[in-house]
């Protein structure tokens, strides 16, 4: 179940998606890279994730935003990125304009990551990419296991073919006898 503002964020998602026009992505500009179609895009964030053997990597496309704009958040294994662009600019015919864009993704790290080396940088064409490392396991050493003695359990106790029998008796299931007596031989 999804918590109200994982919902809105949902909506806006699908919102931007189905109108580019109100993100400012028309044919003045390029389309934003994240942008996925409805199909593709059904309660997906954008950015791409993956664990290689070295590595875990994640990538987001925070194009329009400056570094100085930009902040990644470490808080245990919890990564948050956050953006904030504001813009304003006023014509000598008086009329302003105020441009303003907001970026948000938080994700969870994987347990086997060293979050002590993440590593953040930021290409030319707008794409953040994070990297950590993989922790290194210690190598699996060959070993004897010791065998345990469990006690109160003796050797033959709890066998159901001398269970309810006294010790040292001989009864044999298959003639029936008695005790004390031998099978007969016909």
């Amino acid at each position: 179940m999804q918590t109200p503002l994982e919902e809105m964020e949902r909506m806006r998602h699908s919102l931007l998606r189905a109108h580019p026009l109100l993100c400012g992505e028309g044919e003045r500009r390029r389309p934003r890279q994240n942008h996925q179609s409805l199909a593709e895009g059904a309660g997906k964030e954008p950015g791409s994730q993956a664990q290689g053997k070295e590595k875990y990597q994640l990538s987001m496309d925070v194009s329009g935003f400056s570094p100085a704009e930009l902040l990644v958040r470490l808080d245990r294994r919890k990564l948050t990125v956050t953006g904030k662009h504001e813009k304003k600019t006023e014509s000598e015919a008086g009329v302003c304009s105020r441009e303003y864009r907001e970026i948000r993704r938080e994700t969870l790290l994987p347990e086997d990551v060293n979050v002590q080396d993440v590593l953040c940088s930021l290409s030319q064409d707008g794409q953040l990419c994070i990297e950590a490392p993989h922790l290194a396991l210690p190598a699996a050493e060959g070993r004897a296991v010791p065998i345990s003695i469990c006690p109160g359990v003796k050797a033959g106790e709890g066998n159901l073919a001398t269970e309810g029998k006294e010790p040292g008796s001989s009864e044999m299931e298959m003639g029936g006898e008695s005790e004390g007596t031998s099978p007969r031989v016909s």
